[in-house]
């Protein structure tokens, strides 16, 4: 697939920020060296990260570092964007019902980077765009391979999509809909989990491209439900299909009975709206019977397996 059908921009420019004054004398030589960072990335960083000797008349609040947004530039153009698969269980049945798709990326040396080294960074630049139409052009590849080579696999696969890329790419759908077609798969076999605290912030773009994709067909999950925003009010006019209870909760189980009531409570209000509830990070037998019990219908974690390669 070409960069301009995963539409990421030209590899990102890197510049200099030079202090406008030396340091004082006795500074160190790490202090009076020149900021690398991507001119795409000014203005995304917290000042924290800026040097004092740079703030001021020369202070640009920029963002991470610039060998980041470098290093995943050339592994999308060089194919080295890779997609891990974590097993979504039936919490009664055992059965595995579906898959969470969990990108990464391979950098020159090899090293594996996961997407808390860079997913914070790439939202605030325009390769949000391409990166998330890398996972989803694997995705559904992968899943024609599992579909032709072990019948009976999961029912579907969930991509994680960041609302910030959904605004930024009014045909995102448009290309689901051509890579679906391209290995003759369907709608109803991909699933889409939104970060509400991020879907809150983003605007319309994004909740318009939510609605476009269940109206396809595609399954929708509230990621991090429970934690930060909760909006009850988005439960009412999006097309929900599950919340995902974060690893947070999760991990309290099962001694802490204050977190089993929350628990108990969002289980029931989604029960109430006919909605499904995927508890994330359950590392240990006793979470996943406290689950149970609580009448969560599905979860995933360590106890089930660990995010793997499809092979």
């Amino acid at each position: 697939m070409t960069t301009d059908a995963l539409h990421f921009p030209a590899r990102p420019k890197v510049v200099s920020l030079v202090p406008k004054h030396p340091g004082p004398a006795g500074a160190s030589k790490a202090s009076a060296q020149p900021l690398q960072v991507t001119a795409d990335t000014l203005r995304v960083l917290p000042m924290t990260a800026v040097p004092r000797d740079v703030r001021g008349a020369n202070a640009l609040a920029f963002g991470s570092t610039p060998d980041t947004l470098g290093e995943l530039w050339d592994a999308l153009s060089s194919g080295r964007v890779v997609v891990h698969y974590q097993p979504q269980i039936n919490l009664q049945s055992g059965a595995t019902v579906a898959m969470e798709a969990l990108v990464r990326f391979l950098d020159a040396q090899g090293r594996l980077r996961y997407p808390s080294e860079f997913i914070d960074l790439v939202e605030d630049t325009s390769l949000i765009v391409g990166l998330g139409r890398a996972v989803t052009a694997q995705v559904c590849r992968d899943l024609a391979r599992w579909r032709r080579g072990a019948p009976g696999g999961p029912e579907r696969v969930a991509i994680n999509v960041s609302p910030v890329q959904l605004s930024r790419d009014p045909r995102y759908v448009d290309f689901v809909a051509e890579e679906l077609c391209r290995y003759g798969l369907s709608f109803e076999s991909l699933e889409f989990e939104i970060t509400e605290r991020q879907l809150l912030a983003t605007g319309s773009n994004a909740v318009d491209t939510v609605r476009a994709l269940s109206s396809q067909g595609a399954r929708i999950s509230l990621d991090d439900f429970g934690t930060g925003y909760s909006s009850l009010s988005y439960l009412a006019t999006l097309p929900v299909d599950a919340l995902k209870l974060e690893r947070s909760m999760t991990s309290k189980l099962p001694g802490d009975p204050v977190a089993a009531r929350i628990i108990g409570q969002i289980v029931a209000l989604a029960s109430a709206l006919e909605l499904e509830v995927v508890a994330e990070g359950i590392e240990t037998e006793a979470q996943s019977l406290a689950l149970r019990k609580l009448g969560c219908t599905l979860g995933q974690g360590f106890v089930y397996g660990a995010p793997a390669s499809l092979g």
